[in-house]
């Protein structure tokens, strides 16, 4: 009686011990799972900010070009009016500004 009894101990230790090994096992994967699940969100939120900071960087560059296009414009018509202002001027002429 005294072998059975050593015997059904080990087995109550050998399934307390894989029990606790499962929980063990299971707290480490629901560890991991919510790791994984804070890792996609961190991802999502970083991918939000770039996408965001990219956007503002395009408004940026776009008013920048026009920038660019309307000091272009300007010098442009600078040199054109003073063209025609040396064409006129040759003929003996004056453009007429009118003073508002």
């Amino acid at each position: 009686m005294a072998a059975g009894m050593i015997f059904g101990s080990n087995m109550d230790e050998e399934i307390a011990e894989k029990t606790s090994q499962i929980r063990l096992e299971k707290q480490i994967n629901e560890r991991a799972l919510w790791n994984q699940d804070l890792e996609e969100k961190s991802n999502f939120r970083k991918h939000q900010e770039n996408t965001k900071r990219i956007q503002g960087e395009l408004r940026m560059a776009t008013r920048a070009a026009i920038a660019v296009r309307r000091a272009a414009l300007k010098r442009l018509m600078e040199k054109e009016f003073a063209m025609y202002t040396e064409e006129l001027k040759t003929q003996g002429k004056t453009l007429y500004k009118q003073r508002v």
